[in-house]
This record gives structure tokens, sequence and C-alpha cells, in this order.
């Protein structure tokens, strides 16, 4: 029968080697929870600059719709402006042609022609 002194002996040296083991883990495992916290940081800064980018893109879009709409309302202006401009150049066209058929009798009192 074998010596429980020796089998204790070898038990004590399997969990010390274990034990050993256990502890390079450990310390590989809080190397490894280290870097990955420089990563998240990392990561959390880059999202930051990010987001701050992201919301001038933002202003920037917004001020240039507030742009073409301002323009927009211009040139909605405009046209009506040539529009009425092209109604008093066909009435003024109308008044000289109709002034030309009645010429020499009606040139003198048409001012507009």
């Amino acid at each position: 029968m074998a010596d429980p002194e020796d089998d204790f002996e070898i038990r004590l040296s399997s969990l010390e080697r274990e034990v050993a083991s256990l502890r390079e883990q450990a310390v590989l495992t809080s190397t490894d929870v280290a870097a990955a916290r420089v990563l998240a940081a990392g990561a959390d800064h880059d999202v930051s600059e990010v987001r701050a980018e992201l919301r001038a893109h933002t202003q920037g879009l917004n001020a240039l719709r507030e742009t073409q709409l301002e323009q927009g309302g211009e040139i909605v202006s405009l046209r009506h402006g040539l529009a009425e401009q092209g109604r008093e150049m066909r009435e003024a066209s109308t008044r000289c042609a109709q002034a030309s058929q009645q010429w020499p009798l009606a040139w003198h009192r048409s001012p507009r022609c």
C-alpha cells in the first residue's frame, strides 16, 4: 500500500503547480483587462469626435437648408415681378400697335409709344 505521506506530498506538489498556473493566468487576465480599458477609452474618444463632427455637419446642412428656403422665396418673388413686367410689356405693345394703326392722328396723344 502507498505511504500516505508520499500521497500527501504528490497532492501538495500538484496543488502548488495549479496555484502557480492560476497566478500566471491572473496576471495575463489583468494585462488583458488593462489593454481592454485603454482600447475602450480610445473608442470612447473616437466616438466623441465623430459625434462632434456629425453635429457640425448637421449644423452646416441646416444652414444650407435655410439659405435654400430664403433663395427659393426670392426666386418666387422675382418670377412674380417678371410676370408683371411681361404683362406691362404686352399692354404697352398692344397700345403701340393700336396707336400705329391710327397714326398720325393718335400719335401725339400716346405718350408711351
